[in-house]
Parts: C-alpha cells; structure tokens; sequence
C-alpha cells in the first residue's frame, strides 16, 4: 500500500522531484502565498501527448508553462512561484513497521504533551505520566523497562488476539535533497465486522464501522492537508461497508480538533468523562464522542427514529451558553435554567436576563439543548470537563455528608444502648426479669 501526496512550505531554493506523485488540489489550495504557483506535471500518455496541470490558488488562473521550460523531462515536476519560492515534499502514508516503534513513541508522547498543555490551565497538579496511563497504555507497560516499546512492536506483530483488527499507518515526509524520511503523523484504528445479534452490547454497531483511537499530526506539518491523508488513507484501508460508519473520540478542551473533525463530515453523538490521576482528585475531563454516518448506517438510524442519547439533563443547570440560532436570527448568551420533560421531549429553559437582549429586550426560550450542541450551535462559556468537575465535586460533597450522616446515626444508637445498659433496674425491670425466668424453668 502506497500513498503520496504533494505538500508545500516556504524555502529559499527551487527542487525538483523525478517521481510521479499524485497532486491533491485541496491541500495546495491551502497555502497562503501573496501570488500563486505553478505546477508543471509533464507525462507521457499512451499516443504521445503531453498533458500540463496547473493548480491555482484563490481565483487566480494561469497557463501551464511550457514542457521546455527549466528543462523539465518526463514524470518531472517542476514548482515556481513569482514571488515566493517553495520546496516540495513527497508525503507517503504506508503501514506502521516493527522498526517504526521509537518513531510512533516520540509522536505519541507529543501527542500526550498536547493534552497535557491544554488542561494545564485547570489542572496544574497533572502530569505528562498521567496523561500517557489516559491515552496509551496501561501502568504496567509504562512501568516496565521498554514495556511500549514492546507493546507497540506486539500490535504491529498482532501477537494477541486483540490486536488483529487494530491498525496503524504512519504519514512520512521525504526531502528532495536525499534526507532520510521523517515520520510526520500517524493514525491508530479499530474496524469491527458488526453484529444483528439481538445479545450484542449496546455500544456495538449492527453493521461494520471503524474506531479512530488516535491521531496526530506534528505542529509544523499541520494545515497541509497532512491529517486529511492520513484520514482518507484509513479509509482506502478498510472495507467498504465501513467506510459508512466512523467513530471516534476528541476531548472537549481541544476546540480546534472538534472543529476540523466537523469540517470533515463527523458531529458530536455523545459525551463521556474520566479521569486523570485518582477519582478523590476529581480531575475529570470530558470526550466528546463523533460520528460521521452514511449511506445505510445514516438511512436505517433514521428509519428507526432513534437518534443519540441525550447528554444533558438537569446537571447543567445554571450553566451559561452561546446560541447561535440555526434559523439566522442571531447570536445570544443565556442561562440554562430549566429542564422540562415533554414526553419523549427533552428541552432546556434559557433565560438571557444580564447576558444579551433580543431587540433591546431580554428574552427567554425553550431549546432542544442536546440537538443544538450535536449540531454545533451551542456552546459551553465553560468548558464540559470544568462542568462535570463541579458535578462531581457535588457528588463528592453529598456522599461525605450522607456518610456523616449515617455515622451520626450510629454514634446515637450506639449512646442510647450504653445508656441503657449503665442505668440502675428499676423495681418493675427486676420484677419482669424474675418473672421471665422463673417462665423458662417452667418450660
């Protein structure tokens, strides 16, 4: 399996590739250049004729330069830009290999970093470790001496059971100037055949779909379309039907990945949280579960009538949220004050008293809030892992009182038999005594 791709970055000098390489408009079209490039792709069909592709950027068309110019051979491309010169790099996506093991661990701990930065700001006291034991292996692996080097080396090998399914492909960038390739990005998935099984659980799929475990792309090869090949490289890879039905998890924190996992076809089907470190911590962190549905997956859901499950309740109540009304009627914040059951409806009151007025006017309203957020027009002013974290500490709360409760109930009983039993008998308590005993020698 063989994929190649042409990405650009700005250079001081002009290469040339003797390779033919597939040329994808939409990741050239992306580069920010003040004038644009031109892309001579001289080859030779089968009668002789030379054809020339040229790729524009904004609106700006130009012709094809002629197949002398710089004196391009065949299967050569040549890049030229008025004003700006670029390098060429042959992106190639191709399976993981035994070999590329230290390579993935250095992107997989980047890829932890990243999480790691982006919860800093709300849980100082969490560490890169912690965020290795959430993503990629468990303590035992991590602690062991080149434990993830192993397991890695495992997955790829397949030596379990668990791992047939599992695959992973690496996005490598190759210089032109003869450097040796760098490992760029990769991307971790799980296919599943899907069951009709009326026994199977009820996070399975009736019918084939793919998991997306990880992705990542580094810093400075973002942008270029990078994590589109890699996306689209996996579904070359697997098989058609489940190609219909991708999954997939991002946290909630991470807003920029939320947004290009929405440009690509995917919306949000759920929530989940965990967390990091202990539970006593109270360090929860929410994922947003996404998926891109289509073809028969997409028509049966539909058919049934039987969308996601609701996320939000009455635990997000005096939360505040941004609307951005789908019918174009404007952009509000508002308050969360209600949860009402209709039904099978389940809307949220709002309420914009002290956020934003409506014609000058505060103003209040019923939502479908779950929809709206799945959709993208509602968002959180705080984050869902702060609003989970208060839910918990909540839960926290109310479990330390019901057990002091409980504990004060205990000391009471416990006060109340001691006094009984060290206060002096009564006449009328000796009596009953002798009276019951001399009962029992008669029986």
């Amino acid at each position: 399996m063989l994929f190649e791709k042409l990405l650009l970055a700005p250079t001081s000098e002009i290469v040339f590739i003797e390779r033919p390489l597939l040329i994808d408009y939409a990741v050239c079209g992306v580069i920010e250049l003040d004038e644009f490039v031109e892309i001579l792709g001289a080859t030779t069909s089968a009668d002789g004729e030379t054809k020339h592709v040229v790729i524009p950027f904004h609106t700006t068309v130009r012709t094809a330069m002629g197949a002398d110019s710089g004196g391009c051979a065949s299967n050569w491309l040549l890049l030229k830009n008025v004003s700006q010169l670029c390098r060429l790099y042959a992106t190639q996506v191709l399976g993981l290999e035994v070999d590329d093991a230290r390579a993935l661990l250095e992107l997989q701990d980047l890829f932890a970093l990243e999480h790691l930065e982006l919860t800093r700001a709300i849980y100082p006291q969490v560490t890169l470790r912690d965020w290795q034991l959430c993503l990629l292996c468990p303590l035992h692996i991590l602690e062991k001496p080149n434990g993830r080097i192993e397991h890695v080396q495992s997955m790829v090998r397949k030596d379990q059971e668990c791992f047939d399914n599992l695959t992973i492909l690496k996005a490598t960038v190759g210089h032109s100037n003869g450097h040796p390739a760098q490992m760029v990005g990769y991307i971790m998935f799980q296919t599943f055949k899907g069951s009709r099984s009326k026994r199977r659980s009820p996070h399975e799929s009736p019918w084939p779909s793919v998991q997306v475990k990880q992705i990542f792309v580094r810093q400075a090869h973002r942008k270029l379309g990078c994590g589109k090949f890699l996306l689209d490289s996996m579904l070359e890879d697997i098989l058609i039907k489940a190609q219909d039905d991708v999954n997939l998890s991002v946290l909630d924190l991470n807003e920029a990945a939320t947004r290009w996992y929405r440009s690509q076809g995917f919306v949000i089907s759920g929530i989940s949280k965990d967390f990091l470190g202990t539970r006593e911590d109270a360090n929860v962190i929410v994922y947003q579960a996404m998926q891109r549905l289509q073809g028969k997956p997409r028509e049966k859901a539909a058919l049934k009538g039987k969308g996601p499950p609701n996320m939000f309740r009455a635990d997000v109540l005096q939360e505040d949220i941004r609307i951005v009304y789908p019918d174009g009627s404007g952009t509000f914040d508002v308050k969360i004050v209600d949860f009402i059951e209709k039904g099978k409806d389940r809307l949220h009151a709002v309420d914009s008293a002290g956020l934003s007025l409506w014609d000058g006017e505060t103003f209040t309203d019923q939502i479908d809030l779950n929809d709206f957020f799945r959709a993208g027009h509602v968002h959180f002013l705080r984050h869902l892992s702060l609003v989970m974290r208060d839910a918990e500490l909540n839960k926290k709360l109310a479990r330390q009182e019901k057990a002091q409760l409980r504990q004060h109930e205990l000391e009471e009983i416990a006060a109340q038999a001691h006094a009984r039993r060290s206060r002096p008998e009564s006449l009328e308590d000796l009596d009953k005594r002798r009276r019951s005993k001399v009962a029992r020698l008669v029986d």
